[in-house]
Order: C-alpha cells, then sequence, then structure tokens
C-alpha cells in the first residue's frame, strides 16, 4: 500500500474473486507435476518444495507444506528452576487462560485463549516461564545436559536454550555463553537473572576466530545453533 498503492488494489481485487469463485480457481495437475501442484496449492516456492521432495518424498512435504499455513500456536517453555509444569497449568487454568501441555516437549505449554499478554503476567516477570517454540525446546532434550557438567552455548543468542540447559541442569555446572552481538549477550544477562540462573557466563566472541583446543576440551557438550535458512519457522516468519 504506501510503495505500490495500485498493486495492492489489484491483490486486493484477485483475492475477492477467490473468495467470490473458489471452485473456479485451477491448479496443475498432481499427477503431471506433484511439485509445481504442491507449490502452487500450497503457496510455498518451487524450489524449496523441489528440495523437500528429494529429501523427505511426496507425503512429508505435503504435511510440511499443510502445517506451514496453519496458525501456530504460542507456546511457553516452564521455568522448572521455579516451578513445575504441572502447577503453572493449575495458576494458569485459574487466570482463565486456555492451555494444555506440548505434545514432545516435557517442559513446554502451548496457549490459546489469553486473558492477557502472557508477557505483562506476573508469571512472566517472576521469570516462571519464557516464549519458545516446542521444537527449539527438543533442542536442549537432545543435548541432555547433567547436573554439573560444563556446557558450551556456542551460539547462544538471548539465551532460550542456554536457559533452558541451565534448568535442565538444576542451576548446577557451567555453561559458557557465546555470541558475536553486544545487545543479545545484554538481553541473555537480563534473561538468566529474571530466570534466576546463575551457572551462565556470557561471551561476546565471534566464532569466526578459531577457538583454542584446550579451551573446547573443558566441555561435556556442544551446542551450536548456527544461523541459518529460517525454513524451520516458515509457519511463523512466512
Amino acid at each position: 500500500k504506501e510503495t505500490t498503492p495500485a498493486a495492492a488494489g489489484l491483490t486486493n481485487a484477485v483475492l475477492r474473486s477467490y473468495l467470490r469463485n473458489p471452485d473456479k480457481i485451477s491448479f496443475p495437475s498432481f499427477d503431471q507435476n506433484v511439485a509445481l501442484h504442491i507449490a502452487t496449492f500450497h503457496s510455498h516456492p518451487l524450489w524449496l518444495v523441489n528440495l523437500w521432495l528429494n529429501i523427505c518424498g511426496k507425503e512429508e512435504t505435503l504435511a510440511l507444506c499443510r502445517a506451514n499455513n496453519e496458525l501456530p500456536p504460542l507456546t511457553i517453555r516452564v521455568n522448572t528452576l521455579k516451578i513445575s509444569r504441572n502447577n503453572l497449568l493449575e495458576k494458569l487454568k485459574a487466570e482463565k487462560f486456555g492451555c494444555i501441555k506440548t505434545r514432545f516437549s516435557p517442559d513446554g505449554i502451548n496457549l490459546s485463549d489469553s486473558p492477557t499478554p502472557i508477557q505483562k503476567t506476573i508469571f512472566f516477570r517472576e521469570g516462571l516461564l519464557r516464549l519458545q517454540d516446542e521444537a527449539a525446546q527438543l533442542v536442549s532434550c537432545l543435548v541432555g545436559p547433567q547436573n554439573g557438567e560444563n556446557i558450551l552455548d556456542a551460539c547462544s543468542g538471548t539465551g532460550g536454550k542456554t536457559t533452558h540447559l541451565a534448568a535442565m541442569m538444576k542451576n548446577c555446572g557451567l555453561i559458557m555463553a557465546l555470541d558475536r552481538d553486544h545487545e543479545k549477550i545484554k538481553q541473555l544477562r537480563k534473561e538468566a537473572a529474571r530466570m534466576s540462573v546463575s551457572i551462565i557466563e556470557p561471551l561476546q566472541t565471534d566464532l569466526k576466530h578459531r577457538l583454542p583446543v584446550d579451551f573446547l576440551q573443558r566441555f561435556d557438550h556442544v551446542l551450536v545453533d548456527a544461523p541459518c535458512s529460517g525454513t524451520g519457522t516458515l509457519r511463523r516468519n512466512p
């Protein structure tokens, strides 16, 4: 609307026409061109559909594309250093939040009906939870840290996985959290304080520079959640 008002009007007209006559829209044949049909019908780039077809096959590619067109749930991670998932569920329900346990993460809750933004609640202020997608929570579960271990979080960002690792370790051990962005390190410190995590040592550094071998040998696990294509978050960031 700001740069090309005419294009906005045309787009609006096309979409209204579709809503009036959805059955008159034709799509490429699935049998003749699987990739083009999926890309067109489910509004995904053709190159990405071809990539997924080669890796995943038809059924999983269709499932991915369908899922990407659904509204994602608002998911939080319970800070188990302060409260159990069951106890937080009870508190949220008492405040009229619609909430259920996540299917895979043992620490997650999906929110539906929210009488107030979760970030403005006392639960958030007291560090009982953090906004975090279920898939992101599962990364820390895959690491499987134990109490007293030394962990290197090589691309920590603002600390979503870092604070989760700390909670899984019962706040016992050491997590060295690296990121090259000063603001992210600053936010990580705030998050650690809000969630009462004391075992994180943030360090601003750029991993383009090789780390000493003796430094790496200090750690039981190294988590590298490196910057990537972002295709895993298409549903939330189309």
